[in-house]
């Protein structure tokens, strides 16, 4: 008999940060609350930035969803991702970056769009963060640099498709970048095997 690695096998902290995700969306739905209470507010956090209540927002933002598509988007990529990155750093460490990421990319949103009367909702960011600190991890593998490279050209273009045809004009792009670039950050601070 040989042994097989579990086609699934989901770390304990980036499957509980999915089932956090999707049992506060089930909240939302039954009760009905407005998000937008718990989501980042550009115009309205410049009035008081000091505040408690929009300082907790940047972290209440990530676990807070649009629509199922939003929420189901962000929970793949948090189970492709997120859980890469939570096998390499551990579990305290990974809700501490995936966090710290998901910060990072509502400030950026914040500065950037200081007057917009919008609101930003989503685990985006946050999961851009993984997705940077895992991708620049495997860009130190030199055998799996090509591989990484020609499936990013490949899958860019239809990424950047679906997401318009899908999402429409509602994407908050800076956030996801420096989401990305947070997560590459602390990829730069951690040292690869």
């Amino acid at each position: 008999m040989s042994e097989h690695e579990p086609m699934f096998r989901i770390p304990s902290a980036s499957g509980a940060m999915l089932l956090l995700l999707i049992a506060i969306y089930a909240l939302q739905i039954i009760t009905g609350f407005d998000i937008t209470d718990y989501s980042v507010q550009p115009h309205q956090f410049w009035e008081d930035p000091l505040s408690l209540h929009h300082l907790l927002t940047l972290i209440t933002y990530q676990f807070l969803h649009a629509n199922l598509l939003h929420l189901g988007v962000n929970g793949l990529m948090l189970l492709a991702f997120g859980s890469a990155m939570a096998r390499i750093v551990g579990s305290a460490r990974f809700i501490l970056l995936y966090l710290f990421c998901g910060i990072i990319a509502a400030v950026a949103h914040l500065f950037a769009y200081a007057d917009q009367t919008s609101y930003l909702v989503g685990a985006s960011g946050a999961v851009s963060g993984a997705m940077g600190f895992v991708l620049w991890g495997i860009i130190q593998h030199p055998r799996k640099r090509l591989q990484l490279i020609l499936a990013i050209l490949i899958l860019q273009p239809v990424l950047a498709f679906a997401s318009g045809t899908l999402f429409g004009g509602e994407i908050a792009w800076l956030a996801h970048v420096a989401g990305f670039a947070a997560g590459i950050g602390m990829a730069l601070a951690f040292k690869f095997k």
